[in-house]
């Protein structure tokens, strides 16, 4: 019975889990709707190792071949490459660039942000309250208005990115 559903279910749900992960992750990649696939796509990953693995149990000798193709070296290569170049990148300065921005609107105020929207102080306030977040001046940081709306600050920028 154990081998029948490992062998009805496993590439399926290997598959549709990874698809549900694939979108969770570029949801996250681009700082969007934090609070709604962060723990999703941190939980499913997790859960996607179990098919993940009794996938490879039911196609095991096939997945041997892959180690006697010599054409499996490139992936394999390209992969280390790139996962080394991207933890040495990111180790030594703190995170992503991508990071590092966000991190760095988080913390300006709304009168510091709004000519990196091409928008006034004013407009930018107006922008955030009509969208129901709580902003009592220009001063504050998108960081602030968050905490108050219990919310990701990632989501105030983003929003921000939105105004017409």
């Amino acid at each position: 019975m154990f081998k029948t559903l490992i062998a009805k279910y496993a590439t399926t749900l290997t598959t549709t889990l990874f698809a549900v992960s694939a979108v969770s992750g570029v949801f996250l990649f681009f700082h969007t709707a934090q609070d709604i696939f962060k723990e999703m796509h941190e939980w499913l990953s997790m859960v996607l190792l179990v098919p993940v693995a009794f996938h490879l149990y039911k196609n095991w000798r096939s997945f041997l071949m892959y180690f006697r193709n010599k054409s499996f070296t490139v992936p394999i290569a390209a992969s280390l490459v790139a996962a080394i170049a991207f933890g040495y990148a990111t180790a030594g300065g703190g995170g992503s660039p991508v990071g590092k921005l966000f991190g760095a609107m988080e913390k300006a105020s709304i009168a510091e942000l709004a000519p990196v929207f091409d928008k006034t102080p004013d407009e930018v306030v107006a922008h955030l309250k009509s969208n129901g977040f709580e902003v009592a001046s220009a001063d504050e940081t998108p960081a602030a208005i968050a905490g108050k709306a219990g919310t990701q600050p990632g989501r105030l920028i983003m929003l921000l990115t939105s105004m017409p």
